[in-house]
């Protein structure tokens, strides 16, 4: 993931500062995920499960450690051994309990009460028996990382906008994969929409009703939120004092 933003100025459009966009996406996509797992996990939950473990792995464990305090276990997949091996090493800067490394998606996946997926979408690697009920998934890749029974198990389905979802919904319909198999944004079509999370958040909706409940967000990713973030960084560096000055030509 790569991205480079500039600020300007509303009035005079001329531009005030230029940053590295890819750091800012990585801490409002893991950010976004944490606060809607804050509102929509269990209570109590104790175990997570996350399958991705780079960049974006990274940060929304450290946001979803920070979110949800009771967690005592953490269970780590990804295709690459040396990303596991990396991000377990990392992760006693910011957590005190278990930390597993899994050697096939079962066991990682399997009962688990949170399951954050950060993957490319090539795999549907959560099947419908290892998303128990009272479980919450939270995915940065659409719905790809379900199969088409799991997705669509779920009780309450959320996103971050509902046009953005119908729209990768309808332009994935038809999308093959290289090797000309189907390669849908949501297994077996778009679940019926419960909410937003602005709707969550805003408390217009519950996020949870039972323990039972399968919950599933999947925060595609709205870029005025890096805007946002952009600006409070830019206004932090000036705060500060940080950060290179230079004169535009």
């Amino acid at each position: 993931m790569t991205g480079l933003q500039v600020c300007n100025d509303t009035e005079t459009g001329i531009p005030l500062a230029v940053m590295d966009c890819s750091y800012l996406t990585g801490l409002r996509t893991a950010a976004v995920s944490a606060i809607v797992a804050r509102r929509c996990a269990v209570a109590g939950a104790q175990t997570l499960a996350l399958v991705g473990c780079g960049f974006q792995g990274a940060m929304h464990l450290r946001f979803l450690i920070d979110q949800l305090p009771t967690l005592a276990q953490i269970r780590l997949r990804d295709v690459r051994p040396a990303a596991m091996a990396t991000l377990k090493e990392q992760t006693p800067e910011h957590f005190r309990g278990e930390v597993t490394i899994c050697a096939d998606n079962r066991s990682c996946l399997d009962g688990a009460d949170v399951i954050a997926t950060c993957t490319n979408g090539d795999e549907q690697v959560i099947q419908p028996e290892w998303f128990k009920p009272g479980a919450f998934g939270v995915g940065i890749e659409g719905g790809c990382a379900y199969t088409p029974a799991a997705l669509q198990q779920a009780d309450k389905f959320i996103v971050d906008d509902v046009p953005l979802a119908e729209y990768f919904d309808k332009i994935g319909r038809d999308r093959l994969t290289a090797d000309g198999q189907p390669d849908p944004e949501f297994p077996g079509g778009l679940p019926l929409i419960y909410a937003t999370i602005g709707e969550i958040v805003a408390g217009q909706k519950p996020g949870r009703d039972s323990d039972r409940e399968r919950i599933v967000a999947i925060p595609i990713g709205m870029a005025i939120c890096d805007i946002a973030l952009g600006q409070l960084v830019y206004q932090c560096a000036l705060d500060r004092g940080i950060g290179e000055r230079f004169r535009l030509a």
